[in-house]
């Protein structure tokens, strides 16, 4: 009869704080992956009460067939009980009967447990002895914001060199060193630091578009990696989906990772020209000449001329209006006389004397 050890870390009763009050452990001939081969599985006995979250759990099952692998599963529950969801399905092979298999009697090899924290939330792959993963490791952190994989066959070591059995991650909310030009969008402290990946661990940060500093694009969003020697943040290669607001990068060892994007360059100005008016000039006080005034000629008035002697205009019109007037009663007298002379005829000739000054004097 053979048996395998069981190991991992104890969950908490909510999330990952508290004690669970239960664990359900059963295995299989075939990866239990599924609810429907969870309940053809077989339950084991005596299962261990669970210890604080965060504690490490041993447990060894034992009645198993020898030469035949094996694989488990658990699921935790609270007081209620809420049951968790399904764990990984790890697998183990027991010793062959009459010291087959694994070569004259000598034990099998030994299994090591990788836990992985994920942002506080827990997966595990089993690994061998000298820290080659034995499975696959697909651990996604509770809000989704961080993806983490790797792959199996994966050589995983600690910075001392040995099988890394335990990974944590955590958020980072700033940092004091960042590249110069660049803002900070998210961070990551894969721990402990130093740690190495035969292959690369692959990794999908989620990002909301209000996590992208104001001035920036998304499109020009970068992925740096601390170095642990030098202490300078390397530049790795990584790919953007705007669509999902996810960025894609892998790292082969354990440091802070950080999101980062370019300080946005200074808006461009736009010009308006407005015409200058052409500066008025303005005289500078200074000596001025003034024109001296010229004398202006003023006429002597010359010697009026005396009127010659004799008489004026004036006495000369008098003398032609009185000319006139004598010629005029001359004229007169001329057409009287004229006329006198011929009524004198006329009354002479049918007998009547004309009166005269002589005949108003009566004769005696």
């Amino acid at each position: 009869m053979n048996s395998i050890t069981l190991t991992w870390v104890a969950p908490g009763d909510d999330g990952t704080s508290g004690n669970a009050a239960q664990y359900d452990i059963r295995y299989f001939n075939a990866p239990i992956t599924s609810e429907a081969v969870w309940n053809t599985a077989m339950q084991v006995a005596g299962e261990p009460v669970p210890q604080p979250a965060g504690s490490t759990e041993n447990f060894v099952v034992a009645g198993l067939s020898s030469g035949t692998t094996y694989y488990f599963a658990i699921k935790t529950a609270d007081e209620v009980p809420n049951w968790s969801g399904l764990s990984n399905s790890p697998f183990g092979v027991t010793q062959s009967a009459g010291g087959g298999g694994w070569g004259g009697g000598a034990p099998p090899p030994q299994t090591l447990l990788l836990v992985v924290n994920l942002l506080g939330n827990m997966d595990q792959g089993t690994m061998t002895a000298d820290g080659v993963l034995m499975e696959s490791i697909d651990a996604t952190a509770e809000d989704g914001v961080l993806l983490a994989s790797l792959s199996q066959g994966t050589k995983v070591l600690g910075p001392d060199g040995k099988p890394l059995t335990r990974l944590t991650v955590i958020r980072v909310e700033s940092l004091t060193s960042l590249p110069e030009g660049y803002l900070l969008v998210a961070a990551f402290d894969f721990q402990p630091d130093g740690s190495t990946f035969g292959k690369p661990m692959h990794i999908t940060v989620n990002y909301e578009e209000g996590d992208i500093p104001e001035g920036c694009s998304e499109v020009c969003l970068v992925v740096a990696h601390l170095d642990n020697e030098s202490g300078e943040y390397l530049f790795i290669t990584g790919v953007v989906d705007t669509d999902a607001n996810t960025v894609t990068f892998s790292i082969d060892s354990t440091s802070i990772v950080a999101i980062l994007a370019p300080v946005p360059a200074p808006a461009t100005p736009t010009l308006t020209l407005t015409p200058t008016p052409a500066p008025t000039s303005t005289p500078t006080p200074g000596y001025t000449e003034t024109p001296t005034p010229q004398p202006t000629a003023t006429p002597t008035p010359g010697p009026t001329e005396a009127p010659p002697p004799g008489l004026g205009p004036g006495a000369w019109t008098g003398i032609g209006l009185g000319a006139l007037a004598l010629l005029g009663l001359l004229l007169g007298l001329f057409v009287w006389q004229r006329r006198k002379r011929k009524w004198e005829r006329v009354l002479q000739e049918i007998g009547w004397t004309p009166w005269s000054w002589e005949g108003r004097v009566k004769t005696t």
